[in-house]
């Protein structure tokens, strides 16, 4: 794996989602500027999901995973957002980007937001119970691109199931989104 993690980071190998464990990796020393293959691997797993989708995540303003998300709840994935309902930096960013999300989808049933209490450092997206990408990516530009960031991929539905449990933990502080309404947010 540490080998592996070194071709990864260097640029030397692309992200292999039949590997099991593998990375999914942006370095601006070994992409091109303005270049990010971790994003585009990433929107393909979101895409690929055919049952569920559990994100909990520190901070969302990239349109491209929120349209991601939203083609999800249409296609009839359930998928669950939890996050801070206020984040440390941008303090309304994870607001205003689930508020878009339940305007773009009508917020039917198979989508849950919840938003807690406190700050949220997670970058955990769980697909279909099996397939888990973790890792310090946030769903934000400057994750996909600006920074050097480093995440796991794992196909093991104990791990997945895992997670998911930890996530619920979470999800209990906070407080669910009731969506058929709005959420209000200072620009």
């Amino acid at each position: 794996c540490v080998g592996r993690l070194g071709e990864r980071m260097a640029g030397h190998a692309e992200f292999d989602r039949s590997r099991g464990p593998d990375f999914l990796a942006h370095s601006r020393e070994a992409h091109r500027k303005k270049s990010c293959p971790m994003m585009s691997h990433r929107l393909a797993l979101i895409d690929s999901a055919k049952q569920s989708l559990v994100v909990e995540m520190a901070y969302f303003n990239d349109r491209r995973f929120t349209a991601a998300l939203a083609r999800a709840v249409q296609r009839g994935i359930d998928v669950t957002v939890v996050t801070a309902d206020q984040a440390d930096v941008l303090a309304n960013i994870n607001r205003a980007t689930c508020d878009t999300l339940m305007r773009l989808t009508g917020a039917p049933d198979n989508l849950t937001i919840v938003l807690l209490p406190r700050m949220v450092h997670s970058k955990v997206v769980v697909i279909d119970h099996r397939f888990s990408d973790v890792g310090s990516a946030n769903f934000t530009s400057l994750s996909h691109g600006v920074y050097d960031e480093i995440n796991l991929y794992a196909d093991s539905e104990p791990f997945a199931r895992a997670l998911e449990q930890e996530i619920e933990r979470h999800a209990a502080e906070g407080g669910r989104i009731v969506t058929d309404s709005r959420l209000t947010y200072r620009k």
